[in-house]
């Protein structure tokens, strides 16, 4: 799938962007959305890979030709500084790996230390912790462990642009 020229024009720096790909298994599926980037300017994005580091936008979405839906957030009610310190706190995470197990203890981190289990992040752990340390917590459930749908469903944020290829099992409800 591409993302469009006249999309990214429209993105700022501190968006997030939800992908949903239709090889998503059933533990995936069950959120819906299952990886979670951060937007940082200059048609450029950072997501928890293997490790944490840079995509260029239009590359990371014509090579994953399986995303079918994507959904672009951006936060309301915060500050300039606000963004500044979430974006500016992602690009300080560049490098650390990409940490799956705090999905299976069921706990989220702001900074990680090396020398404990858990040193790195999950890639909607990475846009929370982003967010918390810059004073917005996403997360709706508040057990312990963040998820994509979590992300999506927060008032804390506007959608700005969402697309589906697929005309079902596309999640338009949000709490309000």
């Amino acid at each position: 799938m591409e993302i469009p020229k006249s999309v990214v024009d429209k993105m700022k720096a501190g968006d997030i962007i939800q992908i949903h790909r239709e090889d998503s298994g059933p533990f995936w599926g069950f959120f819906y959305w299952e990886h979670t980037l951060m937007y940082i300017g200059n048609d450029t994005m950072i997501h928890a890979g293997a490790p944490v580091k840079t995509a260029n936008i239009y590359e990371y979405f014509s090579n994953n030709v399986k995303i079918t839906n994507y959904v672009i957030l951006r936060p309301n009610g915060i500050t300039q500084a606000q963004k500044d310190s979430a974006v500016n706190f992602v690009k300080n995470q560049i490098g650390k790996p990409y940490e799956l197990w705090s999905l299976f203890r069921f706990t989220k981190q702001v900074n990680p230390e090396p020398d404990n289990l858990g040193y790195g992040y999950y890639c909607t752990e990475l846009v929370w912790a982003a967010y918390f340390q810059a004073g917005l917590d996403l997360e709706i459930a508040q057990i312990g462990l963040v998820n994509p749908m979590e992300i999506y469903m927060s008032r804390k944020l506007d959608i700005i642009h969402i697309i589906s290829r697929l005309k079902v099992r596309f999640p338009w409800y949000r709490y309000y």
